[in-house]
């Protein structure tokens, strides 16, 4: 039945099994198989809710397709929304699978004077996953940082203390 789903399916599915925390492998395994063929069809968000449900399955098996839905993802920043982007370094994060491209590249992203995407546009907790998720997975982006730092220190009043934890962190 997968080579029939709608791209939001695998999303939603995979997404599904992680907020349940259930592992199926088989189930995965065949997600593998037939999503890579869909991903054109993938929205940014269904893109980032699927990295984000194999980051909560704890996803361990194929370091490469997660590589191949982040690389897919990064060409479509344009149409991303900050959850888009926060998600996935998220997961990434939480798979142990650094992914420099893509971080590098949404670094770049939303840094970049004229951004479509600033990081003024991101939560408090956007903020502060994607800064952590880059400092746990080891990809250090000064202008990254230092936006992130301003960004904060601008609205601190707005932060909750996990929040304010998480960006000292990854300082």
């Amino acid at each position: 039945k997968l080579r029939s789903f709608k791209a939001e399916e695998f999303s939603i599915m995979v997404y599904s099994l992680g907020v349940l925390n259930f592992r199926h492998h088989d189930l995965l395994a065949a997600v593998i198989q037939e999503a890579p063929a869909a991903l054109p069809r993938f929205s940014t968000q269904n893109m980032s809710n699927l990295l984000h449900g194999l980051g909560l399955v704890g996803f361990d098996r194929d370091d490469g397709f997660v590589r191949l839905v982040a690389d897919h993802l990064a060409s479509r920043l344009s149409e991303a929304t900050a959850q888009d982007i926060a998600n996935p370094v998220t997961a990434l994060m939480r798979m142990c699978i650094p992914h420099d491209g893509f971080l590098r590249t949404t670094a770049a992203f939303v840094t970049s004077p004229g951004s479509k995407l600033p990081l003024r546009d991101f939560t408090p907790q956007e903020l502060a996953n994607t800064v952590y998720g880059f400092d746990a997975l080891q990809v250090f982006d000064s202008p990254l940082f230092e936006q992130v730092a301003a960004e904060t220190l601008s609205r601190v009043e707005d932060f909750i203390p996990q929040e304010v934890a998480n960006v000292i962190w990854a300082f």
